[in-house]
């Protein structure tokens, strides 16, 4: 039997159905609600001390959705030890077209603590606290451009505050942030 070679074959209109698996694809024609399309994540480990009231950046996470109408799961973690009495607390912001970050995630009375969202709020500790949040965004970004969530600490104290350590340095943690695209 003799092969054939074809040229110049246009798979965009000439293919249709699912890749298999074994080909690369998922092997999957839709996704169903709830399904997580991807994930990503990250861990910080650096110990930082913190000497100023207000907002500090902490660490950023990008994603780039593979579907438009996904939602984005968001779940941080941070250590964070306190020696100062006042309001601490963690904030969450989304990156937005028009540049810059917008505040995400707020409770009611957020802006009584200068916009402060998730979280927790923690007086007078000189322990390490290993402060968590979870927010589930509905970002309605475009299928390729990436999503770049904030995470920050707030405080109201210019006392130092500490990141990844307790106030007397003998514990130390990690903090981590991770992105999960949700299909709806």
């Amino acid at each position: 039997m003799a092969l054939t070679v074809v040229k110049n074959l246009d798979l965009t209109s000439s293919v249709t159905g699912t890749l298999p698996t074994a080909n690369g694809g998922t092997g999957a024609t839709s996704f169903s609600p709830g399904k997580v399309l991807q994930t990503v994540a990250n861990n910080y480990t650096t110990v930082a001390t913190i000497s100023a009231s207000g907002r500090t950046d902490l660490f950023t996470q990008a994603i780039t959705p593979t579907v438009a109408s996904s939602k984005i799961l968001i779940s941080f973690s941070v250590g964070m030890g306190n020696n100062a009495t006042g309001i601490s607390a963690m904030n969450l912001q989304r990156d937005i077209a028009s540049g810059g970050y917008a505040d995400i995630g707020q409770g009611s009375g957020a802006s009584s603590h200068d916009g402060a969202a998730g979280g927790a709020y923690d007086a007078n500790s000189n322990v390490l606290r290993q402060i968590s949040y979870v927010y589930l965004d509905s970002p309605s970004y475009s299928v390729g451009n990436a999503i770049t969530y904030k995470v920050q600490y707030y405080s109201d104290s210019a006392t130092n505050q500490y990141i990844n350590k307790a106030n007397s340095n003998a514990v130390s943690s990690t903090s981590n942030i991770v992105l999960m695209e949700i299909a709806t």
